[in-house]
């Protein structure tokens, strides 16, 4: 779908819904896939957008916390 086509659909369209929209659209690229398969202490990239983050030492190691939306 090209950005123009995107715009134009985007109008009178609730803000929230136009985002999940984006969301997907970022998600559907190859390589991608949903953050549930993703295990605790391996390494990953993600697409969203932040909710609320926290640095805090965890045990020995230091540990970032990303919640997404």
């Amino acid at each position: 779908m090209s950005v123009l086509t995107r715009a134009f659909s985007s109008w009178g369209r609730d803000q929230a819904l136009i985002e999940a929209d984006e969301v997907a659209y970022e998600c559907a690229r190859p390589g991608c896939s949903p953050i549930g398969g993703v295990t605790e202490g391996e390494i990953a990239q993600v697409t969203g957008t932040v909710h609320s983050m926290a640095v805090q030492p965890s045990g020995k190691r230091p540990e970032l916390r990303v919640e997404l939306s």
